[in-house]
């Protein structure tokens, strides 16, 4: 089984969204990272301390070439064996990663001339129409697809995610609703509310590190929500299809 949870603990670093090249994050990471290039494309290398604070390993965030992001409630991929690789399973269908390739260099050789990705590649290089490389710290985007099928029904985190959503929105007014006898979150719920979020499975858990929007790599893709277990050295990856 497969579920989210707000541990409790606070967030280590504050949410950012990256829109161009900085120190410690090497996008595009094809030679600097041992990886399966038959089951995955590198996207980005970098230290999680960077990304959540969580532990010192050296992360490849990647786009696994498969088409089971439908059907699974993760896709794994672990540390083995000196390289990063899909794990093995009888449920996970394989695609050709050259299927993305052609469009994949393209924006690699992008990128490496300007140190941003833009919308539409094919015009000029113009810094104000730069896009997100990747999404890191805080939480990630909740009340999507993504989500919905892996809160515990029996669960309060995904009510006080809620409740602290309409507070941000809506103030005072999320509670003068005629017959609406709720009452704000307390300093103890905000906390939690806030904290950081984790995949759990099999009684392990996996933190948030990273969301990466792979159709700004490369011509298709989802956006890809990452967890890690460094014990492990194993993402779960959670694809959004919005």
């Amino acid at each position: 089984m497969t579920e989210l949870k707000l541990t409790g603990e606070p967030c280590r670093i504050e949410k950012t969204d990256m829109m161009q090249a900085a120190p410690g994050f090497h996008f595009f990471p094809s030679d600097t990272i041992a990886h399966d290039s038959a089951s995955m494309i590198p996207l980005v290398a970098v230290s999680d301390r960077l990304l959540s604070g969580m532990s010192d390993d050296l992360l490849l965030l990647a786009f696994p070439a498969t088409e089971s992001f439908c059907d699974l409630p993760a896709v794994s991929y672990a540390w083995v064996e000196g390289q990063w690789q899909l794990d093995a399973s009888e449920e996970l269908e394989p695609c050709d990663p050259a299927y993305y390739l052609d469009s994949f260099y393209k924006a690699k050789a992008f990128f490496e001339a300007n140190g941003f990705l833009q919308y539409s590649l094919s015009k000029a290089p113009n810094s104000n129409r730069a896009c997100s490389l990747l999404t890191h710290g805080g939480q990630p985007q909740t009340g999507q697809n993504w989500d919905a099928y892996l809160w515990d029904e029996q669960g309060e985190d995904y009510d006080l995610l809620m409740k602290l959503y309409e507070e941000e929105e809506y103030g005072e007014e999320a509670y003068t609703e005629e017959g609406d006898d709720r009452m704000p979150l307390t300093d103890a719920e905000y906390e939690k509310a806030v904290s950081q979020l984790s995949l759990i499975e099999g009684g392990e858990v996996y933190h948030y590190v990273a969301t990466i929007v792979t159709y700004h790599f490369m011509d298709e893709g989802p956006e890809l929500i990452y967890f890690y277990n460094a014990e492990k050295k194993r993402f779960l990856v959670v694809a959004e299809y919005s």
